[in-house]
């Protein structure tokens, strides 16, 4: 195995273009992706494969997913409520984290937005820091950790708080002040809000 590449949210908004861009651009990479148990989970690898295929599909055919190894996990739980042999295979092999998992309607209870932006980040880098070939753990952020903030703003991390506007954008720069203070190769991409229609 040449690099192993973990990836939270795989089955979210963004996470199927990230899996696809992995699997097309990195040939030599595996990638799990974290995806969350339950009776929903078939429909969510269902869904994760159908929108990778136009993502990847080019004159060739169809992408194989030989190289895409979905593992069941959720980030609200220490070790990912994980089973102990993924667990251990990850904690051997894993070179890169991407941690894009998220709860991100704005309008959600606070104390949801808190277990799932704040504690579920807590744990994904819990188990980064037992990874014993990390080289890279990467946070997907968001713009909206600058708040009520206007006209030019640079990309730093704030020492101190922002006003925000909801219980997201401060959830969302919680996370992104644990994984700057963890003490690993940490690099954080804050994302534009997109809005556009699922209509082809």
């Amino acid at each position: 195995m040449d690099r192993a590449i973990l990836v939270t949210g795989a089955s979210g908004a963004l996470g199927p273009h990230l899996v696809a861009e992995l699997l097309r651009h990195d040939q030599h990479a595996v990638v799990f992706a974290l995806v969350r148990p339950g009776r929903r989970m078939p429909d969510r690898l269902s869904a994760l494969r159908a929108a990778i295929v136009p993502l990847t599909t080019d004159g060739d055919g169809p992408p194989s997913f030989e190289r895409l190894i979905p593992i069941s996990g959720d980030i609200c739980h220490e070790d990912l409520d994980l089973d102990i042999t993924h667990r251990d295979h990850l904690l051997r092999n894993v070179d890169v984290v991407i941690h894009a998992a998220a709860r991100t309607r704005f309008t959600a209870p606070a104390a949801d937005l808190h277990d799932s932006n704040v504690h579920g980040t807590r744990h994904v880098l819990e188990l980064a820091r037992r990874c014993r070939r990390l080289r890279q753990f990467l946070l997907v952020s968001t713009t909206c950790v600058s708040g009520t903030a206007t006209g030019s703003i640079s990309e730093q991390l704030e020492d101190e708080p922002r006003e925000f506007i909801n219980a997201y954008e401060r959830t969302k720069w919680e996370a992104e002040r644990l994984a700057a203070s963890a003490q690993l190769p940490v690099r954080i991409a804050r994302l534009r809000t997109g809005v556009g229609s699922g209509r082809r």
